[in-house]
């Protein structure tokens, strides 16, 4: 093959791997100027390929911004730092509003000049990778945890994060606190720093963790429990329902019911009177209803007593009609 051949091949070589390239391509002349570029390149820039030839980088159409959406300064673009520093830039990532469709793209960029035998720069070249979906899936991951950390924080229930700590025959013999919220401290008392990283017996205070099987079945199992507690050190009465969010680890959410079981034992207490108090209601009562009722069969007993001895006796008719009528009509 002749030089020119080869030389040929290789540039067809070469463009053809540009443009099949998910990168985006723009090469520079050392004034900045473009030179070429690959269809990804234009895409990404928002700009044909007639529009960005022999345009300067350093009055682009585009406009950059960094990654908390500010705008870049001039000096700062991509290809200002290659001809300023006259060395390769590190990658990093960038925001270009498009002049056309004035949306915003987010891109990995680095670039690298290219020096002739003499040591002089004779073309800057600058790589651009799409991760647009990349940043956005992470903006609304990040808004989801600052969400579920504002949450988190605010809840009044104490939320506890624990991981299980197995020994060597895999049985677990402790758990270890990975996170807590401000609830946890303002209840115990005992600091987030003093709590992270440290097993349950070293924070607690206590010989063996509190609750090992319970938590460690719910850990393994994945099933819920629920229970309430009394802690004697703080005279307070807890609602503790225990949840695993993934495989040997679990959570407790904590609510102080020590308000509610003292409302509670008021009540109980007010029953326990109510209840006295209508026993010797209905003692009282029931007394004088005997008495009455044994009042009223001596009466029943005297009146057909007197009924018998009417029967027996001649009266006036009239004194007769008077007398029954008052032994069975007015004492009845």
């Amino acid at each position: 093959k002749s030089e020119a051949e080869a030389i040929w091949e290789g540039q067809e070589r070469y463009s053809g791997l540009l443009q099949n390239l998910e990168a985006g391509i723009v090469v520079h002349a050392p004034d900045t100027s473009i030179v070429m570029n690959n269809p990804r390149a234009s895409l990404l820039l928002g700009l044909s390929d007639e529009q960005l030839k022999g345009k300067e980088a350093i009055d682009p159409a585009w406009k950059f911004v960094s990654e908390d959406n500010t705008p870049l300064p001039l000096e700062d673009y991509p290809i200002n730092r290659i001809v300023t520093e006259k060395r390769a830039m590190p990658a990093r990532i960038l925001g270009i509003h498009r002049p056309i469709t004035h949306d915003l793209v987010w891109v990995r960029v680095n670039g690298f000049p290219i020096y002739d035998t003499r040591g002089g720069i004779v073309e800057i070249v600058i790589c651009f990778f799409d991760i647009t979906q990349r940043k956005q899936t992470e903006d609304e991951l990040r808004k989801s945890e600052e969400k579920l950390s504002t949450l988190f924080g605010a809840m009044t229930e104490m939320v506890v994060l624990h991981e299980l700590v197995f020994n060597e025959a895999a049985e677990a013999v402790n758990y270890r606190i990975t996170d807590c919220n401000s609830a946890f401290t303002k209840v115990t008392g005992i600091k987030r720093g003093n709590a992270i990283g440290k097993l349950a017996t070293e924070v607690y205070q206590t010989e063996s963790p509190p609750y090992l099987d319970e938590f460690s079945k719910v850990a393994i199992t994945g099933k819920p429990y629920e229970y309430t507690s009394y802690f004697a050190p703080m005279d307070k009465h807890f609602s503790i329902s225990v949840v695993s969010p993934q495989q040997n680890q679990f959570a407790t959410i904590t609510t102080d019911i020590t308000a509610l079981q003292q409302i509670q034992k008021v009540i109980s207490d007010k029953n326990k009177e109510l209840e006295n108090f209508l026993y010797v209601s209905s003692h009282d009562l029931r007394t004088p209803l005997v008495n009455v009722q044994g009042f009223s069969h001596r009466l029943q007993k005297q009146v057909a007593t007197i009924k018998t001895l009417i029967r027996d006796c001649s009266l006036e008719p009239e004194a007769e009609a008077k007398l029954k009528s008052i032994v069975e009509e007015n004492i009845p």
